[in-house]
């Protein structure tokens, strides 16, 4: 890894190798390009089978019986 001498309060963010600010300002900029929309709510009696069986279940599927 490559180091550089900083301005103190500069930050290198490890992963895209830009300093954090910038990042930051892009964020607050438009935050609608970084979050993730909600997933689309399933339709009819199968749809709500399903909700209900993944929220009582926590999303793990049942143990088989072998």
């Amino acid at each position: 890894m490559k180091k550089t001498k900083l301005s103190p309060g500069i930050f290198i963010d490890p992963v895209c190798l830009k300093e954090v600010e910038s990042c930051r300002k892009a964020f607050e900029a438009n935050p609608d390009n970084y979050l993730e929309a909600k997933p689309k709510k399933r339709k009819g009696w199968w749809g709500r089978y399903l909700e209900r069986l993944n929220k009582a279940t926590g999303g793990t599927p049942p143990k088989c019986c072998h």
